[in-house]
Formats: structure tokens, sequence, C-alpha cells
């Protein structure tokens, strides 16, 4: 029989099987599997999530750049490193080190590719935005809103009128346009000045590119007629409800006490619930129940005119005071009449669901002088032919006024 050799050594059969052991131990040894640690994941930390897309965004100016942190899992793979790409060139540049340089205002799509052959990438939505900001409103005064001047009186300054929504646009200047100069002109710097009797519109435009406009009224009598407002600072208000929670109004955020109403921020408001109706933990009255609040002015005073303003940061008519009544009185107690039936404007077709930013002064049918004002609300959309959704009533702004005459 024939025999193996190692080493010029014969080998048995005994020692045949070691050999083979040890031959099969080398071979596996010297051949184990490459250790290498693959990527899984890419991200980049900042992204963040935008419930408006259902996207992962990245947002910066137009004006900045942003440098992108990549985050890799496992955190032990092999090699981290990543490559950039994106479609819009015209809009940002990605730098090798994942540098963004915002080159216009838009919307482009970044991708991070792990380059380990893993083949994991991840893309994401990037928002380049302008980092001027732009005026979204012209915010008017009501003196500004609807002027009245007299032929050979002093010119109005309209520019001292205006404030802008937000507060903070990079340009604050406007251009005005008198739509028939026959009747008034206005300057550069917004002074109106009357030329004959009749009615005009100024037109405001901004100039910082949002192309807003806002029109105002410019009547020029032979009188003057001045609707001017009483200081509400001193006004307190007694509502005729009240909640488990021991308020006579329904709390809505930082909003919804009465005084809110005295502010002249038409975006806080007194809110109550409606009659027969229940909002959240507040219960509400029956549905033949007068709602109503009472203001106390502290001293009597003369008035002929109601001013209203509904809730303007709010689109739905059915949240707002269709009508009510006024009654007076001078101890609190015993009330007058003084005007039913009292209209609102800005709750029916003529103005249809949108935010409605109009002071409205409404004239009574006669003056009246009292210290205390009782307000019945007698309508709301409920009980006007209008929607039903909504379960409460806001007012805005509530005050009283009289009219001038010179």
């Amino acid at each position: 029989m024939k025999t193996l050799s190692l080493f010029n050594k014969p080998v048995g059969r005994a020692s045949r099987f070691f050999l083979m052991v040890m031959m099969a131990y080398t071979f596996l040894t010297g051949c184990k599997e490459d250790d290498t640690v693959a990527v899984s994941a890419v991200t980049l930390l900042e992204a963040k999530y935008s419930s408006a897309g259902e996207v992962m965004l990245i947002s910066l100016k137009d004006n900045a750049t942003l440098q992108l942190t990549p985050f890799i899992m496992p955190q032990d793979a092999s090699n981290k490193a990543v490559i950039y790409s994106n479609k819009r060139k015209d809009i940002l540049e990605v730098s090798e080190g994942g540098l963004i340089t915002p080159k216009a205002v838009g919307t482009d799509t970044l991708t991070v590719t792990a380059i380990d052959g893993s083949g994991v990438a991840t893309s994401y939505t990037v928002n380049v935005t302008d980092h001027k900001v732009k005026a979204t409103a012209i915010i008017v005064t009501a003196e500004g809103r609807n002027i009245k001047m007299k032929i050979g009186g002093a010119p109005f300054n309209l520019a001292e009128c205006l404030t802008f929504e937000p507060a903070d646009i990079w340009d604050k200047s406007v251009t005005y346009q008198s739509l028939d100069e026959k009747i008034a002109t206005v300057s550069a710097d917004g002074m109106v000045s009357p030329v004959s009797i009749g009615t005009t519109v100024i037109r405001i435009t901004t100039a910082d590119g949002s192309n807003i406009t806002t029109d105002c009224n410019v009547e020029v009598l032979d009188l003057v007629i001045t609707k001017v407002d009483y200081d509400r600072s001193k006004w307190t208000v007694q509502t005729s409800v009240s909640y488990s929670d021991g308020k006579n109004y329904v709390t809505d955020g930082t909003t919804g006490k009465p005084e809110d109403m005295f502010d002249d921020v038409a975006t806080t408001f007194l809110s109550m619930v409606k009659p027969g109706k229940n909002y959240g933990a507040y219960s509400g009255t029956s549905p033949g129940y007068s709602l109503s609040f009472i203001v106390d002015m502290q001293e009597a005073q003369p008035f002929d005119f109601v001013r209203w303003q509904h809730r303007s940061n709010n689109s739905y008519t059915y949240l707002r005071v269709w009508g009510i009544d006024l009654a007076g009185s001078n101890d609190g107690v015993s009330f007058t009449d003084i005007q039913a039936g009292i209209d609102i404007p800005g709750t029916g077709a003529e103005t249809p669901n949108g935010t409605d930013t109009n002071v409205y002064r409404i004239g009574l049918k006669a003056a009246a002088n009292y210290r205390y004002v009782k307000v019945s609300i007698t309508k709301w959309s409920d009980n006007s032919g209008g929607a039903t959704s909504g379960s409460t009533v806001q007012i805005g702004e509530f005050g009283l006024g009289y009219t001038h005459i010179e």
C-alpha cells in the first residue's frame, strides 16, 4: 500500500485524517469573509418635517448659505463618505463638502448618496425663500379709510394713517394715486388736498414687490363731518352669561374676554356661546335666551353711532353678530330702549366668507346720552337664514361715538 509523506517521512492511515483536518483549517482561516460594514441609511440633520406637504424640508434664505451635516447608519459603517446632487442648478449650488449656496428664490430637490457601493440615497425638498420680508396687507386707520374734507380746508396727511402687516417689511414706501383729480389730489408723500365738491378714491400700492393695494374714500364737502370715537381705555363690560369656570366669556387661546373689544386689535374679541348651543366645556343657554352685554363708560356721554368690527382673522360669517338692540341707563339698573333692529354690516351675502377688516360706524336714528349701554344680540347665523355652523358669537371691536360737523 502506498503512503503519503510529510517532510519525506511515511504517513500512516491515522495520521492522514489529522493531515486533512489541518489542511481544511488552513484553507478556512486563510479565506475568511470580508468584515466591511455597509451603509444602511443616510439622513441630513438640517432637514425638518413639513406637515403641509408631508415632506422633509430644508429651508434657507436667498442671502445665506447652509452647511449640511450627514448622519450615517449604522454608526460603525466602514465608509461614511457621501456625495450631493441637485436638479435645479439655477436655484442652488452644492459643494462636494455639502455647502449649499442659493442662486435664486425657488424650490429644488437635493439628493445625498452613500459612496460605499450600498446604493443608499435620500432626497429632500429645498426651499429657498426671499430674505426681504414683503407686505401682506396695508392697514389704514378709520380716519384715513374714509377721509372727509372741506373746500379750502387743510390737506390731509394720509401717510400718517398707514401701517403694514407684517410690521418688519423691508420697504415701507408706497405710491398714491387719486382716481379723480378733479375732486382731490394726492402728493407723492401722501398729502391729500381737496379740489371740488364730490367723492373720489385714493389708491395706495406697496413698493416692496408685493403689489398690495388698498383704496381710501375721499369726500369733499361744503361742511366737514367727522365721526369721533370715544376713548374706551377705562370702559368695563359685564356679560349676561356665567360659565362653569366662573368666567363670563369663552376663552379662546389668549383672547375671548369682554375688554378685548376695546384694545383696537380686531384679532382679539369677546366670545360667548350662542343660545341653545354648547362649546366644549362651556354649556350654552336655552335657545330663547337673550344674550347681551352692558358697557359702563364711567360717565354719561352723548353718542349717535355704534362702532363695530368683526373678528378680522377669521373667515367665517357664522361667528359674527348679525343684529343688535340698544338700551341706555344712568344707574345701571333701569334701562330705556334706544333703538331696536340694528343690522350689522358684513354678515350676509354682500360679504362672503373672507377676512373682514372693515370698521363699521352705524348711525343711530337719534342721539342718546347715557353712562351704561346694554347691547342685546338679536340676530346671528342660526336665526337669520344663514349657515347653522359655529357655536359662539365673536365681537372684535365695539365702541360708541358722536358726529362732529363744522
